[in-house]
C-alpha cells in the first residue's frame, strides 16, 4: 500500500496544477484514472503527468486490487478526525465476518438482509457475497466511486441515516422492514463527538439531527453527544416504528456506551431491546489516522431478550509480529449501574478534608512560578485555607484510569503546594492523598483499562502501609508534583510566605549545607521559615520502616543529589532568578530545572530509579482494589 500511497500524493502534490480542488475530488479522479482510466477533468502539470502515467502502468494487477479494496486509506487524515469516521483495516473485517460466523452461523448473509449504513468505501463487505446487502453513506461521492461487486443483490446509496426520510429508502429495503424480515446492521459508524458534523474549510460545523432532537424528547440527551450512540437510537426509534422483533447489530465503535455512568439510561433502554452476545477489544491504533492508547469495539447484539447492563465479556486481540491477529487476554467491561459489595467507587468523599477553623489567606502561585493578582481588593474567600494547609490536589471527579485532571495545561492528578486546585490536602488526608496519585501517575494506561472507573482501596490489608510509603516517596519526584516554595510574596501590600511542606530533608541538614557553601538565601530562607516540613516529619516517623527497596533507592538518590548540586545553587539563581532555586526547601518544580541543567546524566538515573519505583506500586493497585480484575 505504500507505493499507492506514494503514488498518490505525488498525483496530488505535483500533477493536479489546481491546488484548491478538494481532496476528495483529487482522490475521486486518481481511483478512476488507475482502476478505469477515467478521463482526468483536472487542470494538470504536463510534464509531471508523463511520468505519472508511466508510474500507473507499472503497477502490478495485485496493487490495483489493493487500491480497490483499501482507497479510504487515502482520505485526508485530518478531515477524517474531525468527522469521526475511522476505517476498518482488511484483518479486522475478516476477524468481524469470522466472529460473525460462529455467532450467527456460517449461513448469515443469506438469511439476513443487511444493512450498512456508514458504507463509506464498502470495505465492511466488499469480497463477500451476499443475498441481499444494502449499503448507504452521507456523502454521493463516495457512491460514486465505489461500484457494487454485484448489482443484481447489492446496493449502494446516498442517506443520511441520522436525518433521513425513511420513505427515500430503496424499496427491497423498506418491504424488509415493514415485513419485519431478519435484518443485520453491521457498520463502523462516526465515533466523533457533539452534534453531527459538516466539514467545511476544515473546521466542525454543528447542527442538529432528527436523531438528536429524538433522544431529547425521550430524556436521553447526552446520548446526542457521540455520533455512533445517534447511531444505535436510530436503530432504536427503527425497531419501535416498524416493530420489528428481528434485528442484530454488529458495530465497532468506542465503548463509552457500556462503561460511561452518563449513558446509564441509554444503557438500560438499549438493553431492554438488545441482548450482547460477544465482543473483541483492541487498540484504536490499528485503524488508519488514529492515535495508539484507546480501545474500540467489536460486538454483536441479538434482539429478543435483555440483557444485563454490566459485565460485559470482550476478549483482548492485538497484532503479533508478524501482522496476525491473535488473542491476548480476557476484559470484562464494568460500570456503575450495579453496585458491588467488594468495589466501591472512588469519589471525592474518600478525599476530602474539610476545612477546619481556624483559617488563613494565601495568595496562589502557579508552578510557572506566578503569583495569580485576580483579586481586586487583596481577599478572596475561595483562597482562605485551613491553618495545616499543606498543598492542593487537581483531579477530574469521574476519576476513571484515563480521567486524570488537568492543571496548568499538566495533564495528570497534580499536587501543588500553594492554593490552586480542587481539593485542599492537610495532615488528616496527606496518606490518601499521596496514595491516589502514585496510583494515577503509575497506571499502565492502555486500551484495555481505559474507561475502567478506579475504586476505594482496601485499607485493611497488611501491604498497604508499604504502599503509602513508597507513594509518599514517589510523590516527592513524580512530574505530577508541583512542589515549589515562594517567600516575600508581595500581595496587595502585604508580605506572604509559601514553604514547601513536601519538602523530605530536614532543616538541619540543609543549614550544614548552606553555611558550607555560604548560601546566603537559603540562610535567610531558614530564618524566615525555619519550621521542619511536613514530608520530612511524616517520613522519619512513619516511613522509614515500611519502605520497599525501590522507594528507598529514590529516596537515598535524589537527597544525595540535592547535596551534590548544593553549590551550583546561586550560579543558577542568577541565570533563573524567578525559580528562587536558593530556597532551603526548594520543590520538585524546581529542583529538577537545576537538575536537568548541572547534572543531566544524575537526573535520568533518577528518572531511571523513579520508572522502577512506579512499576513497582503498579504491580500492587489491583492487589489493593483501586480496579477490578480484568478478566471478571
Amino acid at each position: 500500500m505504500k507505493k499507492i500511497q506514494h503514488l498518490f500524493s505525488f498525483f496530488k502534490d505535483q500533477v493536479v496544477a489546481d491546488k484548491n480542488v478538494s481532496h476528495d475530488t483529487v482522490l475521486s479522479a486518481f481511483v478512476e484514472f488507475v482502476l478505469r482510466q477515467e478521463e482526468i477533468l483536472l487542470p494538470l502539470n504536463p510534464e509531471t503527468f508523463a511520468k505519472f502515467e508511466r508510474d500507473v502502468s507499472a503497477l502490478s494487477k495485485k496493487e490495483k486490487a489493493l487500491l480497490h479494496t483499501r482507497a479510504d486509506e487515502l482520505h485526508d487524515a485530518r478531515t477524517r478526525r474531525i468527522a469521526g469516521q475511522f476505517y476498518t483495516p482488511v484483518e479486522f473485517v475478516e476477524l468481524a465476518h469470522e466472529l460473525m460466523d460462529v455467532r450467527l452461523g456460517a449461513d448469515w448473509r443469506e438469511n439476513y438482509i443487511v444493512w450498512d449504513a456508514a458504507a463509506g468505501s464498502l470495505n465492511l463487505t466488499r469480497g463477500y457475497p451476499f443475498k441481499e446487502l444494502y449499503s448507504s453513506t452521507l456523502q454521493q461521492e463516495e457512491v460514486d466511486r465505489n461500484p457494487v461487486g454485484d448489482p443484481a443483490t447489492e446496493s449502494f446509496f446516498q442517506f443520511d441515516f441520522l436525518s433521513g426520510d425513511l420513505s427515500k429508502l430503496p424499496k427491497g429495503l423498506r418491504h424488509a422492514l415493514e415485513m419485519d424480515k431478519p435484518i443485520l446492521f453491521f457498520m463502523n459508524p462516526p465515533y466523533s463527538t457533539g452534534a453531527k458534523e459538516r466539514i467545511e474549510f476544515g473546521t466542525k460545523t454543528k447542527f442538529l439531527t432528527h436523531v438528536q432532537v429524538q433522544s431529547r424528547r425521550m430524556g436521553l440527551s447526552t446520548t446526542a453527544k457521540d455520533l455512533y450512540a445517534q447511531f444505535m437510537l436510530r436503530i432504536m426509534l427503527l425497531v419501535r416504528h416498524y416493530k420489528l422483533t428481528r434485528v442484530v447489530y454488529a458495530v465497532f465503535s468506542p465503548l463509552t456506551f457500556l462503561s460511561s455512568d452518563n449513558l446509564k439510561t441509554f444503557r438500560k433502554r438499549w438493553c431492554d431491546i438488545f441482548c450482547f452476545d460477544r465482543g473483541i477489544l483492541f487498540d484504536a491504533g490499528h485503524f488508519s489516522g488514529t492515535a495508539l492508547n484507546w480501545a474500540i469495539q467489536f460486538s454483536i447484539w441479538k434482539q429478543g431478550e435483555k440483557s444485563q447492563t454490566s459485565g460485559f465479556k470482550y476478549f483482548i486481540v492485538e497484532k503479533d509480529k508478524s501482522g496476525g491477529i491473535v488473542k491476548t487476554g480476557t476484559k470484562y467491561v464494568h460500570n456503575l449501574d450495579m453496585p458491588h459489595p467488594q468495589f466501591k467507587r472512588l469519589t471525592p468523599d474518600w478525599l476530602a478534608s474539610p476545612v477546619t477553623l481556624p483559617t488563613r489567606f494565601l495568595p496562589g502561585v502557579t508552578t510557572s512560578f506566578e503569583v495569580v493578582n485576580s483579586v481586586k481588593e487583596g481577599f478572596d474567600g475561595t483562597n482562605r485555607v485551613s491553618a495545616d494547609h499543606l498543598g492542593k490536589l487537581c483531579y477530574d471527579p469521574p476519576m476513571t484510569v484515563f480521567g486524570a485532571g488537568n492543571a496548568y495545561g499538566r495533564p495528570g492528578y497534580i499536587i501543588n503546594t500553594t492554593t490552586v486546585g480542587n481539593l485542599e490536602i492537610t495532615p488528616r488526608n496527606f496518606e490518601r492523598v499521596m496514595a491516589l496519585l502514585a496510583t494515577a501517575r503509575s497506571l499502565d494506561k492502555s486500551f484495555v483499562d481505559q474507561k475502567d472507573y478506579m475504586y476505594t482501596p482496601n485499607e485493611s490489608l497488611p501491604e498497604w502501609q508499604r504502599y503509602v510509603s513508597d507513594a509518599v516517596v514517589f510523590g516527592l519526584v513524580s512530574n505530577g508534583s508541583s512542589h515549589i516554595s515562594r517567600y516575600d510574596v508581595e500581595w496587595y501590600g502585604q508580605r506572604y510566605q509559601l514553604p514547601n511542606e513536601f519538602f523530605w530533608m530536614t532543616s538541619s541538614a540543609i543549614r550544614d549545607y548552606a553555611e558550607r557553601y555560604h548560601d546566603k538565601k537559603a540562610l535567610y530562607s531558614l530564618e524566615i521559615s525555619p519550621n521542619e516540613r511536613f514530608a520530612a516529619k511524616w517520613l522519619c516517623l512513619s516511613g522509614p520502616r515500611a519502605l520497599s527497596p525501590e522507594a528507598t533507592a529514590v529516596l537515598d538518590f535524589v537527597t544525595d543529589l540535592t547535596h551534590d548540586t548544593f553549590q551550583e545553587r546561586a550560579e543558577f539563581d542568577k541565570a533563573r532568578p524567578e525559580i528562587q532555586i536558593c530556597n532551603w526547601d526548594a520543590g520538585w518544580w524546581q529542583l529538577k530545572e537545576l537538575w536537568k541543567i548541572v547534572a543531566k546524566e544524575k537526573f535520568k538515573e533518577l528518572v531511571r530509579l523513579r520508572n522502577e519505583l512506579s512499576a513497582s506500586l503498579r504491580s500492587r493497585i489491583r492487589l489493593l482494589g483501586w480496579l477490578r480484575p480484568r478478566d471478571s
